[in-house]
């Protein structure tokens, strides 16, 4: 399908094929039902197709001729053509797939698309985007879509506003490529400028945009921007939805949140029970919403050293992740992660070690790239419980890989970064200090010895 879009003209041509079947159900129907809405039957050449008796042969051809649908050979493969047209009657000679102009003109003169190379509008390149960033209709092409969808987001409508959104998406929660926060800051601003253009700065979706932003800068340590936009966001939703809403209950959270990044945990406390309680009321004790606020409470709760009532927050927080997200997911991972740093708080640290192995083992399932933010804090964590245990060689392993993700994902001069260098350096300086004991005690051993030795000859 690649081969077929990257002609001039054909990426807005959709094609089904049989990896977009449906579990569940009748494969021969689905088949069936998908060439009758098609506007041409393309079988696509190879030695195995040129084999008696293959599905295709016995239905898939004969069906599609029934109907009569017209049928495009393009040859894949080098295949025996004689064999070819043999079993399949009626077709003409297979067009080869790397000759573009052959292809681009076979499929020009059998549907006559002409319209292949009039003007595309910007509301259907945002759908073609959408279309190869999901793969509905087409192939999943990430490349592709990011190409169509960057081009309608320079725009100032509401298209343009639209196509931020996967960008967002797809630049910030690593889930289907590494994280690129300068990208996605820049696209979480383009929401923020159109929404306040087209809709106003105190309409309700914006306050949701300058939310998200409160979220990203939060990811990025940049905790001044995120409490500038979280203020921003809780003053539009007070005002757009009232302060006993979940939408305002989240900028309290979030407001939380930014405020254990910056250490002010009593302050934070009040924020994030206020949030719990307006959740509690409004969507009931077990929402996924109202959970959140557990994992929290309990890190603020932990900050605070009551490690008892953290703890307690935390495996209510798990119960139900684990339940609505499954253990493969960065939220629970959070959870995981949370758990081991408030058992090494307790000074338990085989269980933190478990837990935050836990923790690593789900963020490097869920995200693409293991050089994600959160595998990082779950790694500096690691660092911090080995260095507890004095294991020196596995702290530095674990304290090393957290600083080269920051410094990928937030540069040399961010504080995290610093911080991450200066435990580095810590550690070093501990191992070549245990080594410098050693080699101190090993001397003093052996002088030790020799003094012995030389009372007992004299």
């Amino acid at each position: 399908m690649r081969k077929l879009h990257n002609i001039k003209g054909f990426e807005t041509i959709s094609v089904w094929y049989d990896n977009s079947l449906t579990a569940g159900r009748n494969f021969d129907d689905e088949i069936k039902d998908s060439i009758k809405k098609s506007d041409a039957f393309v079988l696509l050449v190879t030695p195995d197709l040129a084999t008696e008796g293959n599905y295709v042969q016995t239905t898939e051809y004969p069906f599609a001729r029934e109907n009569g649908k017209t049928v495009i050979p393009v040859e894949a493969t080098p295949t025996d053509v004689k064999c070819f047209e043999t079993l399949y009657p009626g077709s003409e000679r297979p067009v080869p797939i790397d000759n573009q102009a052959s292809l681009r003109d076979a499929f020009i003169n059998k549907l006559k698309l002409c319209v292949i190379d009039e003007p595309v509008s910007n509301e259907r390149v945002y759908f073609l985007g959408l279309a190869y960033y999901s793969g509905n209709g087409v192939e999943r092409d990430y490349s592709r879509a990011l190409r169509l969808l960057e081009t309608v987001a320079e725009g100032h409508d509401f298209v343009a506003l639209h196509a931020c959104f996967p960008l967002c998406d797809y630049y910030g929660d690593g889930l289907t490529a590494k994280t690129d926060y300068k990208k996605a800051y820049y696209y979480r601003m383009r929401i923020i400028v159109l929404s306040e253009q087209l809709l106003g700065p105190e309409h309700h979706d914006t306050a949701i945009a300058y939310f998200h932003m409160t979220n990203l800068c939060e990811k990025r340590c940049d905790f001044e921007q995120a409490s500038k936009w979280g203020i921003m966001a809780t003053k539009v939703c007070e005002k757009a939805f009232g302060a006993e809403h979940p939408e305002t209950a989240a900028t309290y959270l979030l407001t939380g949140n930014v405020l254990i990044n910056k250490g002010d945990y009593a302050q934070a406390l009040i924020w994030l029970e206020k949030s719990h309680e307006i959740y509690e009321k409004t969507l009931g004790t077990n929402h996924p919403k109202t959970v959140t606020t557990y994992g929290s409470l309990s890190t603020a709760y932990c900050f605070l050293g009551n490690f008892t009532k953290a703890l307690k927050y935390s495996h209510k927080t798990l119960a139900v992740y684990e339940e609505f997200y499954g253990k493969i997911d960065p939220r629970t991972a959070m959870i995981y992660q949370n758990i081991g740093g408030i058992y090494n708080g307790l000074r338990d640290y085989p269980a933190a070690l478990e837990w935050l192995d836990k923790a690593l083992i789900s963020q490097q399932k869920a995200f693409i790239s293991d050089e994600h933010r959160d595998i990082a804090i779950t790694c500096n964590t690691l660092s911090v419980v080995f260095a507890n245990l004095k294991q020196n060689k596995n702290a530095l392993k674990a304290v090393k890989r957290a600083f080269l993700i920051n410094v990928r994902t937030l540069g040399m001069s961010h504080p995290d970064t610093i911080k991450t260098q200066e435990s580095m350096t810590n550690i070093l300086a501990t191992m070549r200090l245990q080594k410098v004991m050693k080699i101190i005690v090993w001397v003093s051993f052996v002088f030790l010895i020799g003094i012995i030795v030389y009372a007992l000859l004299k």
